[in-house]
């Protein structure tokens, strides 16, 4: 009982500052969206552990925390993709913005670009 008064604090304080998050727009809709059901869910699965056992069932996996474990592993593996392909993306922009800047700096005059 009491790791469950701890873990709803804990989640209520995170839902807390997403939303602040949210307010100060440095995080989208969606993404808030996504994270208030994720962290709401959290806090069921702490309060109602029989939810668990029921989709372990529907997965045929033997216990409730193991179909939790496998759920959590394949949205970390592709919440990990999804940052590895951003990560990527920025990575060839930040090249092509250095390279065109390269090329705008080479055509300057020599005279300019000593007095910069």
């Amino acid at each position: 009982m009491m790791i469950q008064v701890l873990v709803s604090i804990v989640i209520a304080l995170i839902l807390f500052k997403t939303a602040a998050r949210y307010r100060k727009k440095e995080i989208s809709p969606r993404l808030f969206g996504f994270w208030v059901l994720f962290w709401l869910l959290a806090a069921l699965l702490f309060w109602m552990p029989e939810l668990s056992q029921y989709v372990a069932d529907l997965l045929e996996v033997g216990r409730g925390v193991d179909a939790v474990l496998y759920i959590s592993l394949v949205i970390l593996f592709y919440l990990m993709f999804k940052i590895f392909n951003r990560f990527e993306r920025m990575e060839r922009e930040i090249t092509k913005l250095v390279r065109e800047i390269a090329i705008l700096d080479a055509d300057k005059p020599e005279k300019n670009r000593e007095q910069e």
